[in-house]
This record gives structure tokens, sequence and C-alpha cells, in this order.
């Protein structure tokens, strides 16, 4: 017994070109640094605010970021911050409830939707 499916991609190959992926890149981007900056250390304010999009990935650009969000910098665990909600890994923590809308970001930044 065989099975043969198929269908008509036309719409979609027109639509997903390099330049709409890239906006959609983009876009997920700007909207994880928005959902993720309520997770991020706040003690200080200077981490909080720093997070940049850029398509594909995002940055938060201080010294310590990169400390904070894995909880180390090698010497020193962090364990306790000052407002509840935030600590390490907060792009994972944003994903987490985020998800959903970050795929339909990329798919409207796509014209898929």
């Amino acid at each position: 017994m065989s099975i043969t499916v198929s269908y008509d991609i036309t719409k979609l190959e027109r639509s997903v070109t390099y330049g709409a992926m890239k906006e959609a890149q983009f876009k997920v981007a700007e909207q994880v640094v928005m959902d993720s900056e309520r997770h991020v250390p706040q003690r200080g304010g200077t981490l909080v605010g720093t997070g940049k999009a850029y398509s594909g990935y995002v940055t938060w650009d201080t010294v310590y970021a990169r400390a904070h969000y894995f909880g180390t910098n090698g010497i020193v665990t962090f364990r306790k911050y000052s407002v509840p909600g935030t600590g390490t890994k907060w792009v994972e923590k944003a994903a987490a409830s985020n998800m959903k809308n970050w795929e339909e970001v990329a798919l409207k930044g796509l014209n898929l939707q």
C-alpha cells in the first residue's frame, strides 16, 4: 500500500522571502526583549533596559549580564534577588509564558497569518 501526498507551496514560497524572514526574526527578538524585561534582575536598575534586539538574537549589554543570566561569575553564585520574579535565565522564564505569542509574531512577520 502506498500513499501519495501533494501540496501547493507557491503561496508560502512567495511570502517567505529572505527580507521577510529577517524582518520576522527582528520582530520576534523585539518581543523577546519586551517580555523578558520583567524577569531581569532590577537591583540598581542598570541591567534592566539594556536588552537589545537584533535579527535572530537578543543581548543585554552590561559587564555583569552574563554572570546574572547564568547565576554565577565563576566565583560567586547569585541566589537572592531583590524583586520577586526576577533572577537567572530570564529569557527562559519569559518563553515559558509567552512562546505562543512569539510564534504569532513570527507568523505575522512572515505574512503567514
